[in-house]
């Protein structure tokens, strides 16, 4: 994994930060790097306020 793609090095020193074992780590980057679509960047979702209202 390139460490210095997009928030890498930030989420990793979260994790240490929080003493995450070296497993639990690797599924947060797992999960990121999935749900970033491999940019490990924040995602801004549209209309995401509006959204979570019309559900209640």
């Amino acid at each position: 994994m390139n460490l210095n793609l997009g928030d890498t090095r930030r989420i990793i020193s979260t994790c240490l930060k929080y003493n995450l074992l070296r497993n639990q780590a690797a599924d947060v980057l797992a999960t990121v790097f999935w749900e970033t679509v491999r940019t490990m960047k924040p995602a801004h979702e549209m209309d995401g306020e509006k959204d979570l209202h019309s559900k209640k």
